[in-house]
């Protein structure tokens, strides 16, 4: 449960960031520049995230995984340092090295806990790397490496961002090296959110909608698109069939510029369900509507008697994302141990269909996350959100495995646990809660005591036996 996030990390000798032997960590928004081994290291790391960060790599690698298990490396971007070198080869290093480590200084691979496997590489961007842009070798487990994009120095120049040397006297400070890179910063414009809502509406795109003539009424309706996706696991979903996104437009049909009559109301309803993939929406249209004919006699206008017309249009748009599956309420969970000296509560919600659980007790707060996202924009303009699967603990109560653990007495006025979904969220209000006396002989359970009497007994049997009939 480590994270290191918003750092600028300059001219290390060693590495920016080495993470051994741990688990649910992440690794995001830091610039590392200059670091003389590896920008990141992560050895025997298993589960874990590196995100959003930017990293000028000299001699050795931009980022290194070595043994690591079901870790993500995404949307960072890796490109070369240029600056003074201080003697160490510059463009020596790989953007990214994933491996099994072997023998190094006397330390063999044999000796590390696990291998490589479940790794995936995805979005990121290597620019000019040095050696090679990604570095896959000596390893037997999955690594997935996919929808990356690769820039040359040549590709960079042409964008007008300087890539030559940086000068002794012109040395790279903090302020520098952002000012320089700034223009390559700006490709990843990243915005990171728990939520998969996104407040957009028809409105937010262009108009689509194609008229069609229908009596007075000209008129149309369209599906755009859908609002709200999300994406788990490369699978898409809605919250529900409102996510739909529908345009429509209705006007007096172009087609009677010569008509004498007035529109006096018209009335929309639009409706919309999903079956089996595609979403269907119907508009219907009811217009109130009058003519005027001048009288031949008095000369004065006189208005017909207020008439109504109807007019319907409907469209279709597939395939439809599934709607989520996701709970409305869950039960909590208490178990109570109560010492003597050392009495502790531990609390716990089943995490499944749920995007982060937040645990309150007595002012203090912990947040278990289960999903991170990540917004982004497809070709039309609509904004869905792409979720990484992580196991991340933050905050300041105590936790162990899925639990937050309370010391001392236990007051459930003071607990407050709000479950999180990517769509809504709702407090817990019905706990489970079990009270385990450890005061008393609760050390083994009854079932334990019954078996060590029944022994006892058979022992003390088993020894008068032998005194009345000696052996």
């Amino acid at each position: 449960n480590i994270k290191l996030h918003d750092l600028k990390l300059y001219n290390s000798f060693s590495d920016g960031i080495y993470l051994l032997f741990c688990e649910n960590i992440e690794v995001y928004n830091n610039f590392i520049s200059n670091c003389q081994h590896e920008g990141f290291y992560l050895s025997c790391v298993n589960y874990g995230l590196v995100y959003g960060n930017k990293i000028a790599g000299i001699c050795s690698d931009a980022g290194r995984l070595d043994n690591c298990q079901n870790c993500s490396v995404r949307d960072n971007y890796f490109f070369s340092y240029n600056g003074e070198s201080y003697g160490q080869y510059k463009g020596g290093q790989a953007g990214l090295q994933i491996a099994n480590a072997g023998s190094s200084h006397g330390y063999n691979a044999a000796n590390k806990p696990q291998f490589t496997n479940n790794v995936e590489v995805t979005n990121n961007t290597f620019a000019d790397p040095g050696r090679q842009a990604i570095w896959l070798h000596n390893y037997d487990g999955n690594v997935y490496v996919h929808d990356n994009t690769f820039v040359n120095a040549d590709v960079l120049e042409t964008m007008g961002i300087p890539i030559g040397d940086i000068s002794y006297t012109n040395q790279p400070s903090v302020e520098l090296s952002e000012k320089v890179f700034s223009g390559i910063f700006d490709i990843l414009d990243m915005e990171f959110t728990d939520s998969g809502r996104t407040e957009q509406t028809a409105d937010n795109i262009p108009l689509q909608v194609t008229e069609n003539t229908s009596g007075i009424i000209a008129g149309g309706v369209k599906i755009v698109g859908v609002k709200d996706k999300i994406v788990i696991d490369n699978v898409s979903y809605i919250p529900d069939d409102q996510a739909v996104l529908v345009q429509t437009k209705v006007i007096q049909n172009p087609d009677l510029d010569q008509w004498s009559g007035t529109i006096k109301k018209i009335e929309k309803n639009v409706s919309v369900k999903i079956k089996n993939g595609t979403a269907y929406t119907t508009l219907k249209v009811k217009t109130s509507w009058y003519t005027q004919k001048k009288d031949s006699i008095t000369g004065k206008s006189k208005k017909s008697k207020l008439k109504t017309s109807t007019a319907t249009f409907t469209d279709t748009y597939s395939p439809v994302p599934e709607i989520l599956t996701r709970p409305s309420e869950k039960k909590g969970y208490i178990n109570e141990y109560i010492s003597k000296s050392n009495s502790n509560t531990r609390v716990y919600v089943n995490p499944e269909g749920l995007q982060k659980v937040v645990y309150e007790y007595g002012g203090n707060s912990s947040t278990h996350t289960f999903l991170v996202g990540e917004k982004k924009a497809d070709e039309t303009g609509i904004l869905y959100t792409e979720y990484v699967q992580v196991n991340s603990w933050d905050g300041n109560i105590s936790t162990f495995d899925d639990s937050i653990i309370i010391y001392g007495d236990f007051d459930p006025n003071k607990l407050k646990v709000t479950c999180y979904t990517p769509y809504e969220n709702f407090t817990v209000t019905d706990f489970e809660h079990n009270i385990y006396n450890m005061k008393k002989n609760t050390w083994i359970s009854p079932q334990t005591a019954f078996i060590l009497k029944l022994l006892l007994m058979l022992f003390c049997g088993y020894k008068l036996m032998r005194v009345i009939i000696p052996p």
